[in-house]
């Protein structure tokens, strides 16, 4: 365990230094997003896709805004589009060291809720101009897309009983951890992990 959650945690720190002027290097000194709406945010304070993570889920969560947030309307939302099962959105406090990269999955399904409800809050607002920059919701993918990959199969594998029920131990987890290594060392030489 001490490996995944020092890896995720070393990303997550990567992500809120590069992700700020990887938003400045794409968007220049333009202002978008929530940006345009002066006094909300500190300009460079946070990357665009990790505000918009955070903010829709402050939006539309259970117990998350209870000021401005709409988690009623997105649940009744969900079932007026013919989604059946929740979208995965975890609570930011008190959650697992993964939680950036579990919520950004879930983003997708919002987006038309937003559309609906843009001009009832000054939440709302903010939520649905960030929603308008496609490369924050190109960097919300991307990190759904390390979820996938990376950090969900590592959580799974931890929280995983053997078939004497008992739950893996993190000793048992170097393989897993080594092989990890290894498609990491290809990806970042191009080469696609074929091997499974």
């Amino acid at each position: 365990m001490t490996f995944t959650v020092g890896f995720t945690s070393w990303l997550v720190l990567q992500i809120k230094l590069q992700l700020p002027s990887i938003d400045k290097s794409i968007l220049g000194s333009t202002a978008v997003g929530s940006h345009l709406f002066p006094g909300i945010f500190a300009a460079g304070s946070e990357a665009g896709t990790v505000r918009l993570i955070r903010l829709i889920c402050k939006s539309i969560q259970q117990r998350a805004c209870e000021k401005s947030g709409k988690p009623v309307d997105f649940l009744v939302f969900l079932k007026s589009s013919g989604v059946e099962k929740d979208i995965p959105l975890a609570p930011f406090k008190g959650n697992r060291f993964n939680i950036l990269f579990h919520n950004a999955i879930g983003l997708s399904g919002t987006v038309g809720l937003f559309k609906q409800v843009e001009g009832d809050n000054q939440l709302m607002k903010v939520v649905h101009a960030d929603l308008e920059v496609s490369s924050f919701k190109s960097g919300c993918r991307a990190l759904g897309i390390i979820d996938k990959m990376i950090t969900a199969p590592l959580w799974k594998c931890l929280n995983e009983t053997g078939a004497d029920g008992k739950r893996v131990h993190v000793a048992d987890m170097s393989s897993r951890n080594e092989r990890f290594m290894e498609c990491c060392e290809k990806w970042v030489r191009c080469e696609w992990c074929d091997e499974r």
